[in-house]
């Protein structure tokens, strides 16, 4: 009762001294009314009103209107002014929380920084984390049309998204800041989602040479992350993991190459990369290559007793198939069936079916029937409805043979004298087709009842080099693909999809993002980043005494003529 009381006259007293200030503040306007008046009619030498004729009175008493109208005028400008400076205030936040949530975050994100930034001058402009990335993803897909879009709207410079590059090292070979972030995420997932498969792949490069100032290194020498040598490096090899129940890939590592990928190394790197995953709570269980299968399967198949198994590129092996026929011909064995299946009582009638007879219903759903139907719907013979019909017996047939086929072994290739030729592609196939039955065997053991075999393939590798293309060029030098890799694992692997590029569409995303990156960058420390290589030789180029003392005549001339030619300028 004692706080209530307490706090009501407080209340009391607070609206007592308004009320005194306002009385206040009215009183003293009136004096200053009063003492204006007194002063006009001290102008003319009188002291009151009445001393003045009458006409001096009218226009005593106009002046009296005028400036009170004055006073009133001024006054409502005042309140204007401020009102509107509220309102400007005002506009930008209100319009801004009214239309943002009929946006996108990024659209949001987008018209908060050019309303905050456009009236800004170039030197006092500043971006969030977000907005730095959102610009680096605009980057990513044109170089040339974000030039084009900073004349239009308020972004970054280049400069300063190179600053932001530069705070994250990734140098080839396994990255423990990548490993790191990666074992934190993958405590998000449930168990049935940790299965993956790793993906490897070559890309060719130009040779050259670039200083990185970031680590103080020299890019463009054959790196494998451990140790370098003084061979130029013109291919890089890409491992990546991908996800076979859930939807996501991730960038792991990459090593520098001259010429083709020498088998020992890739197989020492492939055991490296599988026991560095393992470490983060992945579980591996195949391997993906388009090229040969180099002893890999025999080598790690199985560690930490996981079995791994080694898949080729589907893809890859169509492509390869199709070329092969260009200058082989193909001698494929199938069973000795007719050409067109006879079908009887028992295929089609109700009541004479065999129920447990798998050939009279396979013999139904076949490429021959389907056909049959499909040119006797075509022809009006039949109702058109039924080549919906058709349609699903030759989708049953297909996947009859996808998952029953014997052929397979029976495919040869032949040459131009009709003899049979070696070709690899075969019994890639072979491999591939049985690695899929033992996969599946080893999911299912492990309560994963399906998966997607599109998921099995080197797509998101080759969407991760078209983006590294993009981003710099269409053969880039280990610098460039350096920067490039590192944009594209900062921005989530974000590339553009193009028409002719080698790999579908899709939208998968990664287990690492740009702020867990930054959270886990240490300090950077180039002294020990870089690499020694014992093999580099001591003296790269020869050089004597007077070459030396030449270079420092000449040196000191430049200088001097430097010196001059501004001195004439003054």
């Amino acid at each position: 009762m004692y706080n209530a009381s307490v706090g009501t006259s407080s209340q009391t007293n607070a609206a007592a001294n308004k009320r005194d200030y306002a009385q206040k503040s009215t009183a003293t306007k009136k004096r200053l009314v009063r003492f204006f008046y007194a002063l006009l009619l001290n102008k003319i030498c009188v002291k009151n009103c009445s001393q003045l004729t009458p006409r001096w009175q009218k226009f005593y008493h106009i002046t009296k209107k005028l400036f009170k109208q004055s006073r009133r005028d001024g006054v409502k400008n005042q309140l204007f002014k401020d009102r509107l400076k509220s309102v400007e205030r005002f506009t930008d936040e209100f319009l801004i929380s009214k239309y943002s949530h009929k946006m996108s975050a990024t659209a949001s994100m987008f018209m908060r920084l050019q309303v905050r930034e456009t009236t800004k001058s170039g030197r006092g402009h500043r971006f969030s984390m977000d907005e730095k990335m959102f610009s680096l993803s605009l980057y990513i897909k044109s170089p040339k049309c974000y030039r084009m879009l900073s004349t239009l709207f308020t972004l970054p410079y280049k400069r300063t998204l190179n600053a932001l590059l530069s705070t994250v090292t990734i140098r080839p070979g396994i990255c423990s800041l990548v490993m790191d972030v990666l074992k934190e995420n993958v405590k998000k997932l449930k168990p049935i989602e940790r299965y993956c498969s790793i993906l490897f792949d070559e890309m060719c490069l130009s040779s050259g040479l670039n200083y990185n100032s970031s680590v103080d290194i020299i890019e463009g020498f054959v790196d494998f992350g451990t140790h370098r040598n003084q061979n130029f490096g013109d291919h890089v090899l890409v491992y990546m993991v991908r996800g076979i129940k859930k939807k996501f890939k991730q960038p792991i590592s990459y090593t520098f190459f001259q010429g083709a990928t020498n088998q020992y190394e890739l197989v020492r790197q492939l055991k490296e990369v599988i026991a560095e995953i393992h470490k983060t709570g992945l579980t591996v269980v195949a391997t993906i290559y388009d090229f040969y299968e180099i002893e890999v399967r025999r080598e790690n198949g199985n560690i930490e007793r996981l079995p791994i198994i080694h898949l080729f590129d589907v893809p890859y092996l169509m492509k390869c198939t199709r070329n092969n026929l260009l200058t082989k011909n193909l001698n494929f064995v199938t069973e000795n069936t007719p050409k067109i299946a006879k079908l009887t009582d028992c295929h089609v009638m109700p009541d004479k079916i065999p129920k447990m007879k798998v050939r009279y219903s396979t013999q139904v759903f076949s490429q021959r029937v389907s056909a049959i139907i499909s040119f006797l719907a075509s022809k009006s013979v039949i109702d058109h409805e039924a080549a919906h019909t058709a349609e699903l017996f030759l989708f049953f047939d297909k996947l009859f043979d996808s998952l029953n086929g014997s052929f397979t072994k029976l495919w040869r290739f032949l040459g131009k004298n009709e003899k049979p030729v070696k070709v690899p592609t075969l019994n890639n196939w072979i491999t591939t087709i049985k690695g899929f039955q033992t996969l599946s065997k080893h999911l299912e053991s492990n309560r994963i009842k399906s998966f997607l075999p599109r998921h099995l393939n080197q797509d998101s590798l080759e969407s991760l080099f078209g983006g590294a293309r993009s981003v710099s060029c269409q053969n880039p030098t280990c610098g460039l693909f350096v920067s490039s890799y590192k944009t594209l694992l900062l921005n989530n692997c974000v590339s553009s999809y193009s028409p002719g590029s080698n790999c579908e569409e899709f939208t998968e995303s990664c287990l690492l993002t740009y702020k867990n990156l930054f959270s886990f960058s240490p300090s950077p420390n180039p002294t020990q980043s870089v690499l020694l290589s014992c093999d580099l030789p001591k003296k790269v180029a020869p050089y004597t005494d007077k070459i030396t003392e030449d270079l420092k005549l000449l040196t000191l001339t430049y200088i001097a003529g430097f010196i001059i030619k501004n001195l004439n300028k003054i």
